[in-house]
C-alpha cells in the first residue's frame, strides 16, 4: 500500500516512521501522538521482533512513503535478552549521517521492556525493574491492560510526567545511547521530538495566519 501525503501550499504533516517490536502496545501508544501537524506511523516487522528485524522492517517501509527532508525515522525496542551487537547496530544506524541523510533519525530503548516506559506515566518505577514487576505494577494502574491501550489513560499531563521521570532516572546518561541498567528508558527522546515538531508547526501556522490578517 502506497502512502499519499496530503498536499498544501505551506503546511503539511511532519512524518514520523517508528519501527517497533510489538504490533499492538507500541502501535496504540505512538498513534496517540497524531495531530493536525504530525503523522506518526508505527512500523512492525512481520518476520520477528528482534532489533535487527525491526531495523530491517523500517528500512523496507521507507520507499512506501513520500518522505521529505525533515521527516523522522526512529527505532523503539526493548532490552529483553537481545544480543548487544543488535542494539549497537540500531544505535549506529541512528548516528550514521549517510543513512537517510534527509531525515532525522533516532533510537530509543526501554530496559527491561516498553511497559517500563508506560509505567512512568503513573509512578517513578524505581521499584519495578524486571519484566514481571513492570507488568504487574502497570496492571495495578490499568486493570484492563492486555497489551492494548486506551487513549484516555495517557493524557498530556501524564506524558509530561513520564518524560521527566525518565530523564531523572537516566541522570547524566547519554540519551542517544541505550541504557545498560534496568529501570531506565530513552523513549522520552522520541516523545519530546514529536511534541516539539507539533508545537513548531502550530507556531508556523499561527504566524502565517497573523501575517495574512495583517496583509488584509
Amino acid at each position: 500500500m502506497q502512502f499519499t501525503r496530503s498536499s498544501g501550499k505551506r503546511f503539511y504533516k511532519r512524518l514520523f516512521l517508528v519501527g517497533v517490536e510489538g504490533t499492538r502496545t507500541e502501535c496504540d501508544y505512538f498513534s496517540m501522538f497524531n495531530s493536525a501537524y504530525v503523522h506518526v506511523i508505527p512500523v512492525a516487522s512481520r518476520e520477528g521482533n528482534s532489533p535487527k528485524k525491526v531495523l530491517s522492517a523500517l528500512k523496507a517501509a521507507v520507499p512506501r512513503f513520500q518522505l521529505r527532508d525533515g521527516d523522522y525515522l526512529w527505532i523503539v525496542v526493548d532490552r529483553d535478552e537481545w544480543p548487544e551487537e543488535e542494539l549497537e547496530l540500531c544505535r549506529m544506524w541512528a548516528l550514521d549521517p549517510k543513512e537517510s541523510p534527509g531525515q532525522y533519525k533516532g533510537f530509543s530503548l526501554s530496559n527491561p521492556k516498553f511497559e517500563f516506559w508506560l509505567l512512568l506515566h503513573f509512578e517513578d518505577g524505581m521499584q519495578h525493574t524486571t519484566s514481571k514487576a513492570c507488568r504487574e505494577a502497570l496492571c495495578a494502574h490499568l486493570p484492563e491492560y492486555k497489551k492494548s491501550l486506551v487513549r484516555s489513560d495517557f493524557d498530556a499531563e501524564s506524558i509530561s510526567a513520564a518524560i521527566q521521570r525518565a530523564k531523572t532516572l537516566l541522570g547524566a546518561g547519554d540519551p542517544t545511547d541505550w541504557p545498560r541498567e534496568a529501570g531506565k528508558t530513552t523513549v522520552f527522546t522520541l516523545c519530546e521530538a514529536i511534541r516539539q515538531v507539533d508545537a513548531d508547526e502550530l507556531a508556523k501556522m499561527m504566524a502565517d495566519l497573523s501575517g495574512s490578517t495583517t496583509d488584509e
